[in-house]
This record gives structure tokens, C-alpha cells and sequence, in this order.
């Protein structure tokens, strides 16, 4: 995924599960495509998972695409979407930093709150039990002042 001057959101590659966020799903993007999600508002921060992306715009709303296995999209579902969709399930948090690893988001709000979401095993969550998240949740052992995160495989 690519960021240009122009204020557009560029995908290309592999989009089995819709990753690329250009409408279709199951064929590779082969030259890059404006990605389909609400240009009316400025892109803040993006990235890009294995299967997965996810963009924050305007003033930190979530907008998710890609596959939704292990709830790693966190919108309450495992469906998963082929054009970006805001994500609801955050409720009034805003961000302004998201990460995505194998199976598992995360983000960073405004008021420096931790948020993960996705794939709970091997405790990559940050959340005392090891089960699959499928919104959005809090990491309590950070109450604030959280600037990045970033996500691996499986931590």
C-alpha cells in the first residue's frame, strides 16, 4: 500500500480476501488501484497485514478491509470485506496508529490507550486470556501514554 501526495491510498498485489480494498476479491491487483474508502477525509495512518489492512482517516476513525479470520478485522464478525468499511465496534475511541500482524490489529488512540483485536493465542492480545477477540478491546495493563505498537507473527 502506497500514500501519495495526491492524498490517494494506492493497493496492489495479492487480494484473495480483498486486502487491496478495490472492490473485488479472489484476483491479484496487478498495477496499482485507488483504494475504495471515504476520500473526503484525509488518511492519518495506514498498514498493512498479510491478508488484512487497516486506515485510519479524518479525526481517527477505523476503516478495515481484507480478511476477518480470527476477528483480526474487529468488527464483530469473521466475515471479510473487499472494500474498506469503518469499523464501529471502537466505539467513541479515535486512533491515531494501527498495526497489523499474522491474525492479530492493534492500534494506539488519541489519549494513548492500547487497542488490540484478532488471534488471542500465545497471549499477543495483551489480554489475560488467550482467546480470540472479534471488536476492538482495551489493553488494560496500559492506561495511557502508548505513541506506536508494532505486530509480529505471533506477538
Amino acid at each position: 500500500i502506497a500514500y501519495a501526495t495526491n492524498g490517494l491510498l494506492y493497493a496492489w498485489g495479492a487480494n484473495k480476501s480483498g486486502q487491496c480494498g478495490v472492490g473485488i476479491q479472489n484476483n491479484d491487483v496487478r498495477n496499482p488501484k485507488v483504494m475504495l474508502y471515504p476520500r473526503e477525509k484525509a488518511v492519518m495512518h495506514f498498514a498493512a497485514g498479510a491478508d488484512h489492512t487497516l486506515i485510519v482517516i479524518g479525526d481517527g476513525e477505523l476503516h478495515v478491509c481484507g480478511s476477518g479470520l480470527n476477528g483480526k478485522l474487529g468488527h464483530g464478525v469473521l466475515d471479510s470485506l473487499c472494500a474498506p468499511r469503518r469499523n464501529a465496534q471502537i466505539g467513541e475511541a479515535r486512533l491515531k496508529f494501527v498495526a497489523c500482524g499474522e491474525a492479530h490489529s492493534g492500534g494506539i488512540d488519541i489519549e494513548g490507550h492500547t487497542w488490540m483485536w484478532g488471534a488471542g493465542s500465545y497471549g499477543r492480545l495483551g489480554h489475560t486470556e488467550e482467546i480470540d477477540c472479534l471488536i476492538p478491546r482495551q489493553v488494560e495493563h496500559f492506561s495511557e501514554g502508548m505513541e506506536a505498537i508494532a505486530l509480529g507473527g505471533f506477538h
